[in-house]
């Protein structure tokens, strides 16, 4: 035999908080970390997190590591959950009866606001050709020697997201069709980084190689190489 034992209560607000620095500077990993006080089994349901387009985010256990380009930022989470658990016992006849039991319930909304802040030019930086226009940034590397640093790939991808006209991508030296041909928008790249030695990053004007960065790890080293 089974029945619903529903108990109702006010639903109760959800501790828990989201923590992350309120002032990043460009190019750096940002540490976004939240664990819902929820408890384990609940059923959830609402909306979960809200994260600006802009930022680049990459899942952890206690939350996110995230990249954005110099602007202010609200992450937010927002979420319902309930907590219900069969529960059996014999009644006095002898009959086994399980009911659901009401463990509790609440409401998450949480947001926090941060900043990232542009590095400032110095007279040491390189001054740009402004007849070399850079439209690709590849990731070239050997899968038998690892895969892509989670740094390189959080670059690639806030690249991408700028919308600058930027290509930014990955490709493994034996990433080639049936017929061992290289793509196209690779060969002059694949080219440069055989010669440079793998991994590295390889910078493009069109078809004009302007820069190789041998074995990148970090978010700033790719996106330094592309300014």
């Amino acid at each position: 035999m089974k029945a619903l034992l529903l108990l109702f209560a006010l639903a109760t607000p959800t501790l828990g908080q989201i923590i992350v620095p309120e002032e990043n500077a460009e190019h750096t990993i940002i540490p976004i970390k939240f664990v819902p006080n929820i408890p384990e089994g609940a059923t959830i349901r609402g909306t979960g997190w809200t994260i600006p387009l802009k930022v680049s985010t990459y899942k952890v256990a206690d939350g996110f590591v995230a990249v954005a380009p110099p602007g202010e930022y609200t992450v937010k989470y927002e979420a319902r959950w309930i907590h219900l658990e069969p529960f059996t016992f014999i009644d006095g006849n002898g009959k086994e009866i399980t009911i659901t039991q009401y463990l509790g319930d609440g409401e998450v909304k949480e947001e926090a606001i941060f900043k990232v802040v542009g590095r400032q030019p110095t007279p040491d930086d390189p001054v740009p050709d402004p007849n070399e226009k850079v439209s690709r940034a590849t990731y070239f590397y050997e899968k038998d020697e690892g895969g892509v640093p989670p740094g390189v790939a959080v670059a690639l991808n806030e690249i991408n997201s700028e919308n600058n006209g930027i290509v930014a991508t990955e490709f493994e030296d034996d990433n080639t069709d049936g017929d061992n041909e290289v793509p196209d928008q690779y060969r002059v790249g694949l080219e440069a980084a055989r010669q440079n030695g793998f991994p590295c990053l390889v910078v493009q004007a069109g078809n004009k190689v302007i820069k190789v960065v041998s074995a990148p790890t970090k978010i700033s080293q790719v996106m330094e190489a592309i300014r």
